[in-house]
């Protein structure tokens, strides 16, 4: 495997973290959760950059694969040659 260069993010996947942003307002309506949930995905983007095979791959899709960052949030992700794609998110 190559040097990651870049993490993208299918339209799926922003979509999906979106929906995730609006429930969290809804739900609490404060800007601390909101917040917090930003810091969760941009921890998550450091650590795949720098360990993309840190979390395991997908039972369903071996090509995948699957990071619960938090007990109620899980990401799949595709480890390409030079990027990783975030392939869709999963409000638990």
């Amino acid at each position: 495997m190559g040097n990651i260069c870049e993490v993208t993010w299918t339209k799926k996947s922003v979509s999906n973290a979106l929906e995730i942003k609006s429930h969290l307002n809804r739900k609490f309506g404060k800007k601390d959760d909101l917040v917090w949930f930003e810091k969760l995905l941009k921890q998550f983007e450091k650590t795949v950059f720098h360990l993309p095979t840190l979390y395991p791959k997908s039972h369903k899709l071996k090509s995948l694969r699957r990071a619960v960052i938090h007990k109620n949030i899980t990401i799949y992700y595709l480890v390409e040659k030079e990027r990783i794609t975030v392939i869709s998110m999963k409000d638990n």
